[in-house]
């Protein structure tokens, strides 16, 4: 029996090879990276903490960007419904510049507010937890930064404003409530950074997902995100 009797109707070859090549990415990958990184990194030194760091957020975020981008695809709806239009070659990085600059000082001044109403000491207990994170030291370190910030940049845009941002939208029916709530989202998962950390960056993801309602188009907000990860994690040197 050939296998082409075994393929599922209405599927061509190309979807059933982006489906098996998410499924790995998501479960068969990461602990394959895991593993590899047990025998060939060595844990013992902040060289070796920031490679691993930096390869698992790489392995992590193909995973997500896959996720998305194969969810988009098989919901047959036109890609720009979720801000994924052309680049703009000159354009977006600009714009990506200019998103980067606003969402700092939104992230200050959210500072600046907590000190005012709690107190500096207060809220200096409430701040930003830094240690999970390795300094990079070197060429190559500072190139896998780069690509990293990239990685985790998209993966995080295309997961939090692209879709969950979008797919909200639709489902609550409401603009307001999906960009209230997808940014609640973003900030949650940077919780590790304290209190006050999880404030500021639900301003910034709130910044992101009022520029992204505002403009549908996810390279700018993605461009400045990477941006600040790369500017972040260079400043721990």
């Amino acid at each position: 029996m050939s296998t082409d009797q075994h393929t599922p109707p209405f599927r061509s070859r190309c979807d059933l090879w982006f489906e098996l090549s998410v499924v790995l990415l998501l479960t068969v990958v990461p602990f394959l990276f895991n593993a590899l990184a047990s025998i060939f990194i060595n844990h013992t030194d902040s060289t070796g903490d920031f490679t691993y760091q930096s390869l698992h957020t790489i392995v992590r975020s193909a995973g997500m960007i896959a996720l998305i981008l194969f969810i988009i695809h098989r919901s047959g709806e036109p890609p720009r419904v979720f801000g994924l239009v052309r680049l703009q070659k000159f354009k977006d990085p600009f714009a990506g510049l200019g998103i980067l600059v606003l969402t700092n000082v939104g992230y200050r001044i959210t500072w600046y507010f907590l000190f005012a109403t709690l107190g500096r000491q207060a809220a200096s207990r409430l701040g930003y937890h830094n240690s999970i994170f390795a300094a990079p030291s070197g060429q190559f370190a500072l190139s896998l930064l780069a690509v990293s910030s990239i990685a985790n940049g998209c993966a995080e845009e295309l997961v939090c404003r692209a879709y969950l941002l979008s797919r909200f939208e639709q489902l609550l029916g409401s603009t307001v409530l999906a960009w209230l709530l997808s940014s609640l989202l973003f900030g949650s998962y940077h919780i590790y950074q304290g209190i006050g950390g999880f404030v500021a960056i639900t301003t910034i993801g709130l910044i992101y997902g009022a520029i992204f309602c505002a403009i549908r188009r996810i390279w700018p907000i993605a461009i400045a995100h990477a941006l600040q990860d790369f500017i972040s994690i260079l400043a721990l040197k």
